[in-house]
């Protein structure tokens, strides 16, 4: 079944703990079962759903049965932020550098698909058999709660270092406006290692196309790519906040967040944090903010039958 076209919810992880979880056989996880059957919508899941869940000492019952269903029903799942990124940035290069339209799909039947990206990407510590063809779910799952390290590798990006990247985030000077910080983080993980006709771009193509970049583009940069802006602004809230003190949670909201606003038609969220970003993104950078962001209840209450 092609679900492309279909109208893509994303849920906060939250979502699946207090309604699928808890209140498993409740009226309203129903209705959103009900509704996912219609042609007109589809589930899009992220794999940080399935860490976050996995990330308790002991897995219940309810969180083994929730993922078994998230198997059993047609999904799509959305690829990791930096892969969505890295494409963002390489379709601008490619287009206004290289005068080339290139185009890429953030969503994919095949959790394989995700996997096999991020690791190749971005951590390619990760055990590699979690990449094979048909991996469902639950495997993940299970993974990921024997191995919680896994994504303490990449919660802030890839493996190979960045420490300006590391040093900013914990002096809360992380900003694409600061001109050292936004080369760091396209010369570090979204520059495209080849041209538009499959050669390697040499180390002194790759300093002046990132000149030309970080000092000429960096504003269209924010403009033409969502999840880049997402990003942008979601770290400009959290700084806004001096009284909030940071936590490990913020690096599994901001993939899930960048994916879902960017490119899904409905992101559900009860978390006040996640929310209250979201509300401030959308004030500040409209352009990049495809869904519409509600609780699980007013959701149900807009598309009752």
């Amino acid at each position: 079944m092609n679900l492309i076209d279909n109208k893509k919810i994303l849920l906060d992880t939250n979502v699946y703990i207090n309604y699928f979880e808890k209140q498993a056989d409740s009226i309203e996880v129903k209705k959103f079962k009900s509704l996912l059957r219609n042609d007109e919508y589809c589930l899009v899941t992220s794999i940080y759903n399935i860490a976050e869940l996995a990330n308790v000492d002991v897995l219940s019952e309810q969180t083994k049965s929730l993922v078994k269903w998230i198997d059993t029903i047609d999904k799509l799942w959305v690829h990791d932020k930096w892969v969505i990124q890295s494409w963002e940035v390489k379709k601008f290069i490619y287009k206004h550098y290289y005068n080339f339209e290139n185009e890429y799909e953030v969503f994919t039947q095949h959790l394989s698909s995700c996997l096999h990206e991020q690791n190749d990407r971005y951590n390619p510590q990760t055990n590699y058999r979690m990449c094979f063809p048909g991996i469902k779910a639950w495997d993940l799952l299970r993974n990921y709660h024997q191995n919680k390290d896994i994504l303490n590798q990449s919660k802030i990006g890839c493996t190979q270092g960045a420490e300006t990247i590391r040093k900013a985030v914990k002096d809360r000077a992380y900003d694409f406006d600061n001109e050292e910080i936004f080369y760091k983080w396209i010369d570090w993980s979204l520059l495209p290692a080849r041209t538009t006709d499959n050669k390697v771009i040499s180390k002194n193509d790759r300093e002046i196309l990132l000149k030309w970049l970080c000092k000429q583009n960096r504003n269209e940069i924010l403009k033409n790519c969502p999840a880049f802006a997402v990003e942008n602004y979601f770290s400009k809230y959290k700084r806004s906040d001096v009284s909030r003190t940071p936590r490990d949670s913020d690096a599994i909201d901001l993939p899930i967040l960048s994916a879902a606003l960017a490119y899904c038609d409905y992101f559900i969220v009860e978390d006040r944090f996640v929310k209250s970003s979201a509300n401030y993104i959308r004030k500040h950078a409209g352009y990049a903010i495809n869904a519409r962001v509600c609780n699980f209840e007013d959701f149900l209450n807009d598309h009752s039958e």
